[in-house]
């Protein structure tokens, strides 16, 4: 039985009961559906860009794992600690750490156009279609740029399936 096919509702939705109703709605999401080839392409994305992470998001990563000793680590020992234990994980494990840091771990538009083989010109026609994870400020030497953050699984999902 699907998620969808089940009507749950809860009865007194105050304080801790939403809170593990929300918890049991996350829990089935996660573990419900299957590994697909778009979810195996956003693992081998969120391993090899690890280092856009900042070092207290790396240390709780270490510790989900179950590592010991890294609170005195400087950030690219935790980095190539990283490097070295997440490929051995599980794989539902690095989709929930790339959920939480989907801003951090998106595609900038360099990144959809070189994904997507387009130009300039196609990705500024398609650009308004495609799904916003956020913003982040880049500093490019003497000022600062806000730019937009695209979701990863989405672009994959597009070039799954030709859509562009």
């Amino acid at each position: 039985m699907r998620l969808e096919d089940m009507e749950i509702v809860p009865i007194n939705r105050t304080g801790n009961h939403d809170i593990l109703f929300n918890l049991f709605l996350q829990y089935c999401n996660l573990y419900d559906r299957e590994i697909t080839v778009v979810d195996k392409m956003v693992i081998n994305d969120t391993i090899s860009l690890i280092h856009r992470l900042d070092l207290p998001t790396c240390k709780k990563l270490l510790g989900r794992i179950g590592l010991k000793g890294y609170t005195n680590l400087n950030y690219s020992e935790v980095q190539k600690l990283l490097k070295e234990n997440l490929p051995k994980q599980n794989d539902r494990l690095i989709l929930k750490f790339y959920e939480e840091n989907r801003v951090k771990l998106g595609c900038f538009k360099y990144e959809v156009i070189n994904i997507l083989n387009i130009s300039d010109y196609k990705f500024y026609k398609i650009k308004n279609s495609l799904k916003v994870v956020g913003t982040q400020i880049v500093t490019n030497k003497d000022y600062s740029k806000k730019v937009n953050k695209y979701d990863r699984k989405y672009i994959y999902e597009i070039k799954l399936k030709n859509e562009y």
